[in-house]
């Protein structure tokens, strides 16, 4: 990992996938945004505007943020900690802060400011928890410096797009 000058942002180099692709050809459940069991339902993203702008605020929300399926199996659910808000655009991971997901629907909400060096286009932000490869992400198009982009759709994953190894 090596920072490329952004406060707190530690940057990955993982030959993601363009996040288009990625978001729309997910291997993961049917549930959109992660994983789910029985009548346990996967961790979810969403975000507050589906255009940003380089060095604009935006708020990013999850839900279900949690390990483990309490589905009459016993399983305890945990929810996540000091799990990973991430930028992703074309082969870079950046993180932007990290959060604790907390209350009855394992939820955290967080605003953070898209990197001002990305790229006009796709771009997606994920919460990834180092138990898992398959983080939910909501779709983000990185709009020009005063100029609007057409938003990308939905909310999707990076399962089975996601570089492998633990997220430090």
């Amino acid at each position: 990992m090596r920072n490329d000058g952004h406060p707190h942002a530690m940057v990955t180099r993982a030959g993601l996938l363009v996040v288009t692709l990625a978001l729309t050809t997910s291997g993961c459940s049917g549930v959109m945004g992660g994983n789910a069991a029985a009548s346990c339902v996967g961790p979810l993203v969403s975000i507050s505007q589906p255009t940003a702008a380089p060095g604009e605020t935006v708020t990013v929300s999850g839900e279900w943020l949690r390990s483990g399926c309490d589905d009459g199996s016993g399983e305890v659910e945990q929810p996540w900690t000091d799990a990973a808000v991430l930028f992703l655009q074309a082969d870079r991971s950046i993180e932007l802060t990290r959060i604790d997901a907390t209350g009855d629907r394992s939820t955290a909400t967080v605003d953070v400011t898209i990197p001002v060096d990305a790229l006009p286009g796709g771009a997606a932000v994920a919460i990834a928890d180092t138990d898992g490869p398959c983080p939910p992400a909501a779709a983000l198009t990185v709009s020009a410096p005063g100029a609007p982009a057409a938003p990308l759709s939905g909310p999707g994953s990076l399962c089975g797009r996601w570089p492998s190894g633990p997220i430090d």
